[in-house]
């Protein structure tokens, strides 16, 4: 979806005037899987998620029937959320509402790379078809990128089975992907939520970027649910278990896209406001900032573009932030665009 906003404002007399065109690019996408996470309706146990080493409880008692609420997520961070549940415990993560988008899900402990600061909701259920049981379980929090320890990852060093990113639905990785290895996944889009999954159901995966020995972005016993972070390839290394082990038995490899994930900054109309200059009427050889009134969200991309030779600016991008500086070079009427892209 493209919309197309026309907002202008004299800003002086003498070379000012800025006629900013918004181009945005909606992401609004639907949810083409939604197995593998799950939603409960009740609510017991909280925490501030923490900020160093230490492993914070967030109940003694949880009921694999709740949802638990941590507070203070910290975008970028990665966290590794666990339930203590003797026959296993599978955990779904949602953002801003307990009933919000599913960022990360999988069998405990579950590590994953938070994209939103905010409010994120823990659910608790036995099993990936949201099963339910009543006895007490110890439920915990830990922020492995600040410095905690119990984060479980792997990182294989042979590579078999490839696939681009689906953009509905899900694809194979291979039909016959060892323990021990890991696939390729091409085209990747920012702030996408996405799932790896393998056919043997106690296999454990790791998610990493960039390369195939780079970041970790989400871990835990499949199916897992993951968000992507910036665009481009990610690996997942398939796994027996939480400790690496291997095995040369074919296993199905596959990954499904989920949903847009929910930092997007191309929800709605924006409003942008009007177009703010520091300085209004700007000499030659003097410099000024220009803005918009109204940032539009987080996740986007601003791209200022001169319609005219004269002025020292072309495709200029600001992540997150539409200020830009430049130099006035001659005593000339122009245009200014600004294209805003969500990523």
């Amino acid at each position: 979806m493209k919309n197309l906003y026309i907002f202008s404002k004299s800003l002086g007399k003498l070379s000012s005037f800025l006629v900013p065109v918004l181009f945005v690019i909606g992401m609004f996408g639907s949810t083409s899987e939604v197995l593998a996470q799950c939603t409960n309706t009740s609510s017991y146990g909280s925490a501030v998620a923490p900020t160093g080493t230490a492993v914070t409880t967030i109940s003694t008692c949880s009921y694999q029937t709740e949802y638990s609420t941590i507070t203070s997520v910290v975008a970028g961070n990665r966290y590794v959320v666990t339930n203590n549940a003797a026959a296993g415990a599978f955990i779904t993560i949602r953002f801003a509402t307990s009933n919000g988008t599913a960022v990360a899900a999988g069998f405990s402990p579950l590590q994953f790379t938070a994209p939103c600061s905010g409010t994120y909701y823990a659910h608790w259920n036995t099993n990936a078809a949201c099963g339910t049981a009543t006895g007490c379980t110890t439920t915990t929090i830990s922020c492995v990128s600040c410095g905690a320890t119990n984060g479980n990852q792997c990182s294989n060093a042979s590579a078999y089975g490839a696939a681009t990113a689906p953009v509905t639905g899900s694809v194979n990785f291979s039909t016959c992907s060892f323990g021990g290895e890991y696939s390729t996944l091409n085209a990747v889009a920012a702030g996408t939520v996405y799932r790896c999954s393998s056919s043997v159901a106690t296999d454990f995966i790791t998610v990493r970027q960039g390369s195939a020995a780079g970041p970790v972005i989400a871990s835990g016993r499949g199916p897992l649910t993951w968000t992507s972070t910036l665009p481009g390839t990610y690996y997942c290394h398939w796994s027996t278990n939480s400790a690496c082990g291997a095995a040369s038995a074919c296993r199905t490899t596959s990954i499904a896209y989920v949903s847009v994930g929910p930092c997007s900054g191309c929800s709605g109309t924006p409003t942008p406001g009007n177009t703010l200059a520091t300085l209004a009427a700007v000499p030659v050889g003097g410099t000024t900032v220009l803005s918009m009134q109204n940032v539009t969200g987080t996740g986007a991309l601003y791209q200022w573009q001169s319609a005219n030779f004269y002025w020292s600016l072309d495709k200029y991008y600001r992540r997150n932030g539409s200020n830009i500086q430049f130099d006035v070079l001659h005593a000339n009427l122009v245009s200014l665009f600004c294209n805003m892209y969500g990523i």
